[in-house]
């Protein structure tokens, strides 16, 4: 229940509605309806500005990462933990191995540092690029192959968001320095977004797609080798101090060569780890595509229009009454936990039951059973319905319904109507039309023409007595 309002109260007029400003205070109104800054001015003119989605995408959820995963399939994360970070490791680990086995088990003088003695160092920082390149384009290329064969699904969502981290353009003019002014034209022209998407997958990545033209070809693998690079040079400044600040304090004052295999199985953790790190973000670049977002989304809705069934409504158990072989409906097997036909088709629809409701309610059904229709037979014109409101038209909508059932469309030509003529028929058993509620036609009778058939039904003995007395006279 409310309670009463209470204008004296001045914290209740503050909390119900905003305040009213009196004529007794002049000052204030002056204060608020005129701006005081050019601020004030600037905001009034121009219109409001809508905070648009920093995620632009559908599908995304707002307020994510830029570089937050989206959510994986469990088919996902074991393509992608698997063969493309797992397995693509070992592969590169080997490579290296191999080569380095090639490289540094034959030479006498193998160091650190010492360029001109097969220096370790220069070997790591080379094998960044020529690794990294690489791996992304055959990675990026065989998964674009995977995907386009259907073998893994794209993301949910383009990876890395490229519509997120748009920059705010800063006004150069405004600098105190040159230097901050061309800091101001660079960051107004090359946003943290674009940046983004020049990592961003596309179709561009799939190289191994063999109805390429040879310039087609060229221009994606040129593209792929930049990209790739550019990715290299970031791992680069990532991966390569922390390995020599590993390496140099334990081999430094060292010679690796003359058959030592410590320079090979460095080179080997090494690439093991680099292939570790960047075959799984080549594999997620591809899968996070916004082309190949796009082809699958595209793909599964194709499949709905494609597949309408598997987007239907369940129908109940009443509702799939359907003919079935009579072998399998008498006797189903007695492993079968599955509900039968047979069993599922003691539960006739509710048409059926309003119509043996109205029949024993009448009296006209006898102690034989109403089957019903097959779902895919013809059906009469009594099968569109039983939803009247009053009760006695109800009533004569179902003898109507049963009459034409049972001597109309379904009839048996031969004049036996307790044979049924299709499998599945709905129509009740043959009964005598004792009360003579129905015409020549199938239609039912008024009340007159009931009571004056029965009457005529009731004077036929005497009549055949009649006229076996005037034969036996003759």
């Amino acid at each position: 229940m409310d309670r009463p309002f209470n204008a004296e109260d001045s914290d209740e007029i503050q909390t119900l509605g905003p305040p009213t400003l009196s004529s007794t205070d002049p000052d204030m109104v002056t204060a608020l309806s005129l701006p005081t800054s050019p601020v004030d001015l600037e905001a009034q003119q121009s219109p409001p500005v809508s905070l648009s989605d920093p995620s632009s995408y559908p599908g995304r959820p707002a307020g994510l990462h830029p570089l937050a995963i989206p959510p994986l399939s469990l088919g996902q994360k074991l393509y992608i933990i698997l063969p493309q970070m797992i397995g693509a490791a070992i592969l590169d680990g080997a490579a290296n191995f191999g080569i380095g086995c090639a490289m540094y088990l034959n030479a006498k003088n193998v160091r650190i540092w010492i360029l001109k003695n097969n220096t370790v160092a220069g070997d790591m920082a080379v094998t960044i690029f020529i690794q990294g390149v690489l791996t992304f384009c055959i990675a990026s290329g065989m998964v674009h192959v995977d995907l386009r064969k259907n073998k893994i699904s794209a993301f949910q969502y383009p990876w890395p968001d490229t519509s997120w981290g748009a920059a705010k353009r800063l006004p150069p003019n405004e600098a105190q320095t040159r230097l901050g002014r061309l800091w101001r034209q660079f960051h107004n022209g090359q946003g943290f977004s674009r940046g983004l998407h020049f990592f961003s997958g596309s179709d561009v990545n799939d190289i191994f797609d063999s109805r390429l033209s040879r310039k087609q070809f060229t221009t994606r693998l040129c593209w792929s080798i930049w990209k790739g690079s550019v990715l290299s040079l970031i791992f680069f400044f990532l991966i390569w101090p922390i390995s020599i600040a590993i390496v140099t304090p334990i081999w430094v004052d060292e010679n690796l060569g003359n058959g030592n295999f410590t320079a090979p199985l460095i080179k080997a953790v090494y690439g093991f780890v680099y292939g570790l790190l960047m075959n799984p973000v080549c594999a997620m670049i591809a899968m996070g595509s916004e082309d190949s977002v796009r082809a699958h989304r595209e793909e599964r809705q194709q499949a709905r229009f494609q597949n309408p069934e598997k987007e239907a409504m369940k129908t109940t158990a009443a509702e799939r009454v359907a003919a079935v072989d009579p072998s399998k409906a008498m006797s189903p097997p007695a492993q079968d936990a599955k509900p039968s036909m047979a069993q599922i088709s003691n539960n006739p629809p509710q048409r059926v039951q309003s119509l043996r409701r109205s029949l024993d309610t009448l009296g006209l059904r006898g102690t034989g059973t109403v089957e019903f229709e097959d779902s895919q037979g013809p059906r009469g014109p009594g099968h569109t319905g039983l939803g009247w409101r009053s009760a006695d038209v109800h009533r004569r909508r179902s003898l109507d319904t049963a009459r034409r059932t049972s001597r109309g469309r379904y009839a048996n030509p031969s004049g036996d109507l307790n044979r049924s003529t299709s499998v599945g028929s709905a129509r009740t058993k043959s009964q005598p039309d004792t009360f003579g509620l129905f015409g020549p036609s199938g239609q039912l009778a008024t009340p007159h023409e009931a009571s004056h058939r029965h009457s005529s039904h009731s004077n036929t003995p005497g009549r055949m007595r009649t006229l076996s007395e005037h034969s036996a006279q003759l």
